[in-house]
């Protein structure tokens, strides 16, 4: 977008320090664009920045790393003179733990950013660095002629990193920068309507002291208290955030009024007071008048014993100073957290994709999605064919994080432009043509739904995920039906050969195949489940227990094929949901889990049983269920034996079932007859003619 003035790129503009930057950028009269993945900011901070500066700036939601993204941005906003760079990952203790996602993120987004600055001309800019740089400092308070020494965590090695990869650019180049080594921003814009918004449990120490006053932790951890300081604890330079973002715009004032005296300055940004960590909590206290609950841990690998700045070269190059002191800060801290109590900020979701949600299993999978993630986006795709059903989900179809989309996965545009719209960052992949029978009689519907249908979820997410891997997952639920069939002993593990035999099977097992190659062509994070035969509430009654439960219940035939010995592992619905949620969420990628219920059982004996506990439930005399029982012509390519070895899934995730085989079967008759309008409804139209043509002319 062409602007009338320059305009000041600033990456990471939603975040803490960059949203206080952007506010005090706009009131001074600064064009500004925003980019931010959005990965540790909310983008309800947007609409905050414009309540305060009267402005909302143009906001683009791009990683960095991703180098065409960022040449698209500069295409567009063809006026943007300078860049403040915040976007980075901060957290020491997350570095210490994950330091290739720092090295990848941090080093990775400033070198893109810079390729595409010198691709279009753009000169200056303003590296927001940390104090981190300094390693453990040989002396205090740190000057900007202190020696950089090894950082004691890969997070300040990044930055030190960075600092070197400007320093060596702009010595080739025609690269202006500053660097601000920044010491420890706290606090929130006086108007608390901004400030820090930490993911989880806080990293850093003011969040974490007002998120315990507040009531959302239980106690405050203080790492260490046996340093060499006054009172045993960490020393830190504490600044006000919005001192920071003033700093933040004076530096950029020198690059664009050209005062700065060679191509690459850095300078200290800091109070110069150094304050423990009680001494830090003390003055919360004294500013809130909260008393806060605190608890002495061991010391946390890439801390600082002390550190502070000197910042006289700041003060007198920059023209600017600190202006608030730590009870500003903590002061303005309080109040930010007490207004996120009362008008909480909505939450940056999830949005999980759930094809097949509808269905048998998907609507248990989509209601525990609902219920147990209020912070996910959950969105229900499904054609509503004769298995699809939306009284399934009456529960939770108000729910706020809810939202149901009829579609069709076959069809690729409409996939697509789904992905598009919504930028899913999670698939769970349920939706299948199922039935056995139904495939003997029309397997080319089982192809285009099955592995199609497969095959455009896979396109459509490779293509809006693209560079873009991070946090996403494709979750492809199987059956166990593609292993084939066993003899009397053994079980199908998840390095079983595939050796599907019916036109149903086998789509399945191309749709597993395919998502498989997926993973080691595209390196898509995909996971893969194979599920025995599920039992429960919401089957619709084809298969074999419900259509049993509704036969007895109106005294009709009991199909059963061949003989009745045909074996199949049952497991409850409810069971399957769970592990279904255990593993999108824990499972590694590119792994294949099986799940099973343990309970083995042939066919006629489990009638058998539905029969008793059915007469038992209707005050019959037991046996007159059974005489319902009518053997029919068995099925083509009908298997002998399924059983699922589950014990991948047990020891590395630590699931198992649980319930009992004939606790769970009891529950399910007992839902069947108290949901008669449910029953009655499913089982009326198409199921009718379907039920005829399957069972009755047999």
């Amino acid at each position: 977008m062409q602007t009338s003035k320059p305009s000041i790129l600033v990456t990471g503009g939603v975040g803490y320090i960059g949203s206080h930057t952007v506010v005090l950028l706009q009131q001074k009269g600064f064009d500004v664009v925003v980019a931010d993945n959005l990965s540790n900011s909310n983008p309800a901070i947007l609409q905050r920045i414009a309540q305060i500066s009267g402005a909302r700036p143009r906001f683009y939601k791009i990683d960095l790393c991703d180098k065409q993204a960022v040449q698209q941005l500069f295409e567009k906003e063809k006026s943007i003179v300078a860049t403040i760079h915040f976007a980075a990952l901060k957290a020491v203790g997350e570095s210490v733990e994950n330091p290739l996602l720092y090295y990848k993120n941090n080093v990775g987004s400033l070198m893109t950013l810079l390729e595409v600055q010198h691709e279009f001309g753009v000169k200056n800019l303003v590296f927001s660095s940390s104090c981190t740089v300094y390693g453990e400092p040989d002396q205090l308070p740190v000057t900007e002629s202190s020696p950089i020494k090894p950082p004691l965590s890969p997070y300040g090695n990044t930055k030190q990193i960075g600092e070197e990869i400007i320093r060596d650019l702009s010595e080739s180049s025609e690269l202006q920068c500053i660097a601000l080594r920044y010491f420890n921003p706290v606090g929130a814009h006086h108007s608390a309507l901004i400030g820090e918004l930490p993911n989880g449990t806080p990293n850093n120490l003011v969040p974490y002291i007002t998120q315990t006053a507040i009531g959302k932790q239980a106690f405050l951890k203080v790492f260490g208290n046996d340093y060499n300081t006054t009172d045993g604890t960490c020393v830190r330079d504490y600044i006000h955030v919005e001192d920071v973002a003033e700093a933040h715009v004076s530096a950029l004032n020198r690059l664009l009024e050209k005062q700065n005296e060679k191509a690459f300055e850095f300078y200290n940004i800091g109070t110069g007071r150094g304050y423990t960590v009680m001494e830090a909590i003390l003055a919360f206290e004294a500013a809130s008048g909260q008393k806060l609950a605190y608890k002495i841990q061991a010391r946390r690998p890439g801390d600082i014993e002390k550190v502070f700045a000197d910042t006289s070269l700041s003060n007198e190059v920059l023209k600017w100073k600190a202006k608030r002191d730590m009870h500003d800060m903590m002061s303005s801290a309080w109040a930010w957290e007490k207004s996120l109590s009362e008008t909480p900020l909505p939450m940056n979701t999830k949005k999980i994709l759930i094809t097949g949600g509808a269905g048998f299993i998907g609507s248990h999978v989509v209601r525990r999605f609902v219920k147990n993630y209020p912070d996910y986006q959950i969105f229900n795709l499904d054609k509503l064919t004769y298995a699809g059903n939306l009284m399934n989900l009456k529960d939770i179809e108000e729910s706020a994080n809810y939202r149901f989309i009829k579609g069709d996965i076959v069809d690729e545009e409409f996939i697509l432009e789904l992905f598009e719209e919504h930028q899913f960052d999670g698939v769970v992949h349920l939706a299948a043509e199922s039935h056995v029978d139904r495939s003997i009689s029309n397997p080319t519907e089982f192809i285009k739904t099955n592995v199609l249908g497969t095959v455009n979820l896979l396109n459509a997410a490779r293509k809006i995920w693209h560079n873009n891997m991070e946090g996403k997952r494709f979750y492809h639920i199987s059956t166990d039906e593609v292993y084939g069939s066993l003899g009397e002993t053994g079980f199908f593990t998840e390095t079983t050969a595939y050796d599907p035999r019916s036109p149903y099977s086998s789509s399945k097992a191309s749709s597993d195949h395919l998502v498989r190659a997926y993973f080691h062509t595209y390196h898509m994070p995909v996971v893969v489940s194979n599920c025995s035969n599920n039992y429960g509430s919401f089957h619709f009654p084809e298969k074999l227990i419900p259509l049993a439960i509704n036969n007895i219940k109106h005294s009709r035939p009991i199909p059963v094929y061949g003989k009745g010995d045909n074996i199949r592992d049952w497991l409850f619905v409810e069971d399957h949901a769970s592990a279904i949620d255990l593993i999108f969420h824990k499972g590694r990628t590119g792994e294949t889990y099986n799940i099973g219920g343990a309970n083995e059982w042939k066919n006629i004996d489990l009638i058998n049983k539905l029969c008793e506990i059915m007469d038992e439930k209707l005050g019959r005399e037991q046996g007159t269920s059974a005489k319902l029982i009518t053997f029919v012509k068995d099925r083509a390519g009908h298997d002998q034996r399924y059983a699922i070895d589950f014990s991948k899934l047990n020891q590395e995730l630590g699931w198992s079932p649980s319930l009992q085989f004939e606790e769970g079967l009891s529950r399910t008759v007992d839902w069947y007859l108290n949901n008669e309008e449910w029953l009655n409804a499913v089982t009326s139209g198409d199921y009718a003619h379907y039920y005829e043509a399957q069972y009755e002319k047999r």
